[in-house]
């Protein structure tokens, strides 16, 4: 008698390759699609102990938590989206530019959170290394230096310019996308997403408290600005017990990254960009979110994410290809007679 093959779903190996249920939804994902997934646990469960800590001793149910809460529930609601984005992005334009908008937001969010929980992660601060690093490199801590240049008018355009962190981070991929260089968008969002999840790996592998917040009875000379100065502030208002995500600065790699593609990509754009990323970067001393160090751990990063994305991105793709390849000659497989015996 003949015999049919097959394989029930219950008796399936989850980490057999060719039947695993995890192997086969992760290869219908990019690479930041996939990181996105990987890093949402290990933020949930911070995020949840660290605000649980918060409650206990006793900020209660205040903007921070609620805060560090709504994000994390909105990663949860989006993260669903993005297999459905993966389906339906061949058949769409707009949804095809969902797809890639989607793992940036997530990556921002991540961000926004990491600030209030590395402590809760690494508890062993290390913001005297970079202190020290700077006065002996420079005789003098920088953001004392630049003390003397404290005017009004000038720290309004330097916080007009930090405030531009994000804005300016998406405004090459949308001038992409406006232009139908879809794939050329969807490289640029590629490098600054991994450039971004590498820098968190490193906050939380040396969390240093900045500068601002670290040795702010020391500075002689308060700021003295009007609503941009405010604006910036409060959106950086972390308190000294929670902010570790100083090394490497994000702000110096994501501007250089930026200015790297606008060359490569739209080079007119990269001259209207370079004024603003240059006192972006000052601002970071200027306004005493940085050490130097931080600086200078950043430019390296944003060339590693400029030179190895496309190589992480490939590797990925081809075992994307190879997985799906083999796993549908193995379902060809599957219900195949078997020989008479």
């Amino acid at each position: 008698m003949e015999e049919i093959m097959q394989q029930p779903v219950s008796e399936r190996k989850l980490f057999s390759w060719k039947d695993s249920y995890v192997l086969n939804k992760a290869s219908q994902l990019r690479i930041e699609e996939l990181i996105a997934f990987v890093f949402f646990v290990p933020r949930l469960a911070i995020t949840l102990r660290a605000n649980f800590y918060l409650w206990l001793q006793g900020y209660g149910l205040g903007r921070k938590i609620e805060g560090g809460v709504l994000r994390i529930a909105i990663v949860a609601l989006l993260l669903p989206l993005i297999p459905y984005l993966s389906r339906r992005s061949a058949d769409s334009r707009l949804y095809a530019a969902l797809r890639k908008a989607l793992p940036f937001a997530l990556c921002i969010a991540i961000y926004t959170n990491l600030h209030d929980t590395i402590h809760f992660v690494n508890p062993h601060d290390v913001q005297d290394w970079f202190l020290k690093a700077d006065i002996w490199l420079f005789g003098v801590e920088p953001t004392f230096w630049a003390q003397q240049f404290i005017r009004p008018w000038l720290t309004e355009i330097l916080s007009f310019c930090y405030a531009s962190y994000l804005p300016l981070t998406i405004f090459l991929p949308l001038i992409l996308y406006l232009r139908r260089r879809d794939l050329e968008a969807r490289r640029a969002l590629l490098g600054i997403v991994l450039c971004f999840y590498w820098g968190y790996f490193f906050y939380i592998l040396f969390p240093a408290v900045p500068p601002r917040l670290w040795i702010a009875n020391q500075y002689a000379h308060p700021f003295e600005g009007g609503v941009l100065m405010d604006t910036q502030q409060a959106m950086v208002s972390i308190s000294e017990t929670s902010s570790r995500a100083a090394f490497p600065s994000l702000h110096s790699a994501i501007t250089a990254l930026t200015l790297a593609y606008s060359w490569k990509y739209v080079r007119t754009l990269f001259w209207f960009l370079l004024p603003l990323g240059i006192g972006l970067i000052t601002a970071t001393i200027y306004l005493r979110h940085h050490y130097v160090v931080d600086l200078m751990a950043g430019f390296p990063l944003a060339l590693l994410a400029y030179k190895y994305s496309p190589a992480w991105d490939r590797k990925w793709e081809n075992w994307r290809t190879n997985f799906r390849s083999a796993a549908a000659s193995g379902d060809r497989r599957v219900g195949q007679r078997l020989p008479r015996g």
